[in-house]
């Protein structure tokens, strides 16, 4: 039996992933009546077909009925299939379009500079605390208005809350934590938008504020929603991206000192971390009929788990698939979904990503991190990343 939530597997669930793959291929979970598909080309045609395999039901995953009633949001679009997905992501595509982005560079570049010449005397310090919170939470903040209502460390707070939910139901602890986060950042969200109201900027809020379906205006719930959606799939998943990175580098000093010498292999030193270390490495989808895979017959409604990142070390695909390859060229990793559904923050966080590496290169090779095994790992399936990352500075190692 896999147990994707036992210590062992949240330290390292690559074997478990391994053995998924190339055993069983569509694997039931009888406890939760759930399956889970780890081949590449599985998953990704999947992702593909909405037809057969739904977002709908996704709600209870990210409005579980565990929660208040009024602690279910719908988050505007994560729950929608085309054509109601695709009339609702047109709304807010425009940020994150390669342009817009491309206009944050500056804003991006000072503010990591600016963060990792304080990590110097940062002796003992979390590294998420120091530099990836900040540095992601005050472009999050810029993008979407809130910068003009909530705290940075608020935000960390929610996101934080949020990482709790799973296809478990968590104890009634966490969920009181939950409940209280989501109350509190709707009220973050309805100041916003009635400060935009008044005085409207370029950002989402405000975008979200002229924008019309069907030539109606947006509801404030509905605006709501889709502020949230932006936080939640967005900030979350790009804090653990770089904190991946930073562990992978910290390990591996001949890869550093190679992107160190040649920083033009950092865009393909990104792909390859979220290829191998995929901060979202389920998502879900449920059957609308009844299927055959791998000759196992999976019934109309069955909730399925997509491992992405168990199909992004497919050796069916990728050769040598659990190595860094700065040149490879041999397949596409998922690891921002495929389809109608691929992330729409995926430019954003792959260029935050760079930018912030880019700005921490010249001092990793002073950074000591414990080993990965003894990191704390978040015990979450949906999310790989440590709630904590421990930074010891030296200034005598040898170069």
């Amino acid at each position: 039996m896999i147990e994707l939530q036992s210590r062992g597997t949240i330290i390292n669930p690559y074997p478990e992933y391994a053995t998924l793959r190339e055993e069983a291929p569509v694997y039931h979970i009888e406890e939760q009546d759930l399956w889970i598909l780890s081949r590449y080309e599985d998953v990704r045609a999947a992702l593909k077909d909405t037809s057969s395999f739904t977002v709908t039901k996704k709600l209870e995953l990210i409005a579980p009925s565990w929660l208040k009633e009024e602690c279910r949001r719908d988050l505007f679009l994560l729950a929608k299939d085309p054509p109601d997905h695709t009339i609702y992501r047109a709304l807010i595509a425009r940020p994150f379009s390669k342009p817009a982005i491309a206009g944050l560079n500056s804003y991006m570049q000072e503010s990591g500079e600016r963060l990792s010449l304080r990590l110097s005397d940062c002796n003992g310090c979390d590294f998420l605390s120091a530099f990836a919170y900040p540095y992601v939470g005050e472009i999050f903040s810029r993008l979407t208005g809130l910068d003009v209502t909530q705290q940075l460390d608020s935000i960390r707070d929610y996101v934080q809350a949020m990482e709790l939910l799973s296809y478990k139901k968590p104890s009634q602890e966490n969920i009181l934590l939950m409940e209280t986060a989501i109350v509190q950042q709707v009220s973050y969200f309805n100041e916003v938008i009635a400060q935009r109201k008044t005085s409207l900027s370029d950002d989402i809020a405000s975008k979200l504020i002229k924008a019309k379906i069907d030539g109606n205006p947006l509801s404030d719930e509905m605006i709501v929603n889709a502020l949230d959606l932006v936080l939640r799939t967005g900030f979350q998943p790009t804090i653990h991206l770089i904190g991946n990175c930073l562990i992978e580098l910290a390990h591996d000093r001949n890869l550093l000192e190679r992107l160190i010498s040649e920083p033009v292999l950092l865009d393909s030193f990104v792909e390859e971390m979220l290829r191998l270390n995929s901060p979202s490495p389920f998502t879900i989808r449920h059957t609308t009929k009844a299927i055959k895979l791998h000759g196992k017959p999976i019934p109309r409604g069955a909730g399925i788990l997509l491992c992405l990142a168990a199909a992004n070390r497919d050796g069916r695909v990728f050769k040598a698939p659990d190595e860094v390859d700065l040149h490879r060229d041999d397949g596409e990793h998922i690891a921002f979904g495929y389809g109608a559904h691929t992330c729409l923050g995926m430019n954003l966080s792959r260029v935050q990503t760079k930018m912030a590496i880019k700005a921490l290169l010249p001092q990793i090779r002073n950074f000591s991190l414990p080993f990965k095994d003894n990191l704390p790992w978040l015990e979450s399936c949906f999310v790989r990343g440590v709630t904590e990352l421990p930074l010891e500075v030296t200034t005598n190692q040898k170069h």
